[in-house]
């Protein structure tokens, strides 16, 4: 019997050990590449690199204008996720503290436009966009990214502001605080792990975004990192060893982001899972 127990779980841990080799492998052979001259990629991809060759990255951090192209994603994606926690977050105790029949009603429709495909939406939006003179510019990314990306984060945040105890606003009350008060200083602090993982979702999701960047950032000095990419790309198609790097160094910060995190967002995932 005990052998048995030994023998599954081998089993089981070989089995995590070659699922997780799969999904890395791709980021993995990725970063190899980037160290390759453009003969040894097309000899063959998979196979080290013979000499670490950093001339890839000198190319396309200069021909993509990465620091400027770096620093635009940064203000929208911080800008942002700024913006969806502080009104995801009240809204979502709102509705999940009122027992009137319109909270739920709105939460419907909430997740109602989850459930819309962007593209249906693509063609009013940028009309009403332009007519409100936010094209072109940072500030317009934010706010409509922001629409965009809330109702998700408030289906999120919900499940976890029903689990906040009304004794604890009740003694806020009690103490004088107001409404607004007693959320930022006694409720907010409380949906930290949620917090988190919305965080991360959410800057993954505006910090790889491309058809939102492509229609509102088109002028060259408020284009993001999607946006250079491809056209970077566009100018050197077939040096793939250029191509590869640039990849690379976009997604770089996101991976060291998650592996900073990654434990917060395990734990908010968790938890939401059962307090949801």
């Amino acid at each position: 019997m005990k052998t048995l127990k030994i023998t599954k779980r081998v089993f089981h841990e070989i089995a995590v050990f070659a699922t997780g080799l799969l999904f890395v492998s791709p980021i993995l052979f990725l970063f190899m590449n980037t160290f390759k001259t453009q003969q040894e990629m097309f000899d063959s991809f998979l196979s080290l690199p013979q000499s670490f060759y950093f001339d890839n990255y000198i190319q396309a951090w200069n021909g993509m204008h990465y620091l400027r192209a770096f620093f635009n994603t940064l203000i929208v994606t911080f800008g942002s996720v700024s913006v969806i926690i502080v009104f995801s977050s009240m809204a979502a105790y709102r509705i999940a503290r009122s027992p009137a029949k319109w909270a739920s009603i709105i939460l419907f429709f909430f997740i109602l436009v989850m459930m819309l495909p962007f593209q249906t939406i693509m063609i009013p939006l940028m009309q009403v966009a332009a007519g409100l003179s936010l094209t072109a510019s940072r500030f317009g990314y934010i706010l409509i990214a922001s629409a965009l990306f809330c109702p998700f984060t408030i289906y999120l945040y919900r499940g976890f502001c029903k689990q906040v105890p009304i004794e604890i606003e009740e003694a806020a009350k009690i103490d004088g605080a107001s409404a607004l008060r007693t959320f930022f200083i006694v409720v907010f602090p409380l949906l930290k792990p949620v917090t988190i993982t919305a965080i991360i979702i959410n800057t993954i999701g505006i910090w790889n975004d491309y058809v939102l960047a492509m229609l509102l950032l088109q002028r060259r000095d408020t284009i993001t990192l999607t946006i250079s990419v491809v056209q970077y790309v566009g100018r050197y198609s077939m040096e793939w060893h250029l191509i590869i790097t640039t990849l690379a160094i976009v997604i770089l910060p996101i991976i060291i982001l998650y592996l900073c995190l990654q434990n917060s967002i395990q734990n908010g995932l968790l938890a939401g899972s059962l307090k949801g």
